[in-house]
């Protein structure tokens, strides 16, 4: 179930093709991964996101900047 949520979720073109989350969709998921998942807000006010901190460095900048 929880894997749907992200899998299923639509993408946010802004945000490297992340899920776009609500709160507690994101919530979950940093539950159901022991914590290794991080949630954080889109800057550009879609919604939610969730990123491996040990993967993907420890901020939560994108690849593309806001503009």
């Amino acid at each position: 179930m929880i894997g749907l949520q992200y899998s299923m979720a639509p993408r946010c073109p802004c945000c490297d093709h992340r899920a776009i989350l609500t709160v507690t969709a994101a919530n979950c998921l940093v539950a159901a991964s022991g914590r290794r998942l991080q949630r954080f807000r889109c800057p550009y006010e879609r919604g939610w996101h969730v990123r491996n901190p040990a993967v993907e460095g420890g901020d939560t900048t994108h690849r593309r900047k806001k503009r």
